[in-house]
């Protein structure tokens, strides 16, 4: 895999051997970013369930000032952790090995996040409890917001405080992105 765009535009991430991994392909990360790209500059961006980092890593080529990437696999955010000092970003960003769903309110001290990237593993179908997560975390700022990789066939529900403001389709998967209702902005 290969960064789209921006400052570190073809650098390729090497992806460990894994049946969890699920790298988000170029093609339609490329599309995802046309969509973020007026929200980029100096963003703060999380990339819940991580794995290589290629979101969290695609915001900072592409402008974001500060990103965080919570990665479950100790090997992989290891991997990501070293990839980050390679390409001279560590002071830029923070690999948290732990299970999203239970580091999340500790998050919120390290946000509010522009930009929340959730893309858990397809088989556990983790989407809405990881979107709820963040709506309830307060996770993202008045004007972030929360951008949903999971496959097509799985239906998500977005707490009551999230509204869906677009949706894309790619393949077996599908993107949907989510700002906070306007009662809840505050």
């Amino acid at each position: 895999m290969r960064i789209t765009g921006g400052a570190l535009r073809g650098r390729r991430v090497h992806t460990p051997a894994s049946a969890q991994l699920r790298p988000a392909l170029e093609r339609p990360r490329e599309a995802i970013f046309n969509i973020l790209q007026n929200r980029m500059r100096d963003a703060v961006v999380l990339d819940a369930f991580a794995g290589t980092g290629l979101l969290g890593l695609e915001s900072l080529s592409r402008g974001a000032a500060r990103a965080v990437f919570v990665e479950l696999h100790r090997p992989t955010a290891r991997l990501l952790d070293e990839l980050l000092v390679e390409w001279t970003l560590a002071d830029r960003a923070r690999v948290v090995v732990a299970d999203f769903l239970r580091v999340a309110p500790a998050l919120a001290r390290e946000g509010p996040f522009d930009i929340a990237f959730v893309d858990p593993p397809y088989p556990k179908q983790l989407a809405s409890a990881a979107l709820a997560t963040v709506a309830d975390c307060r996770l993202l700022g008045p004007d972030g917001v929360a951008v949903v990789k999971l496959h097509a066939k799985h239906p998500l529900e977005p707490p009551p405080a999230l509204a869906v403001v677009d949706e894309r389709r790619y393949g077996d998967s599908k993107v949907v992105f989510l700002e906070w209702k306007a009662e809840n902005k505050a």
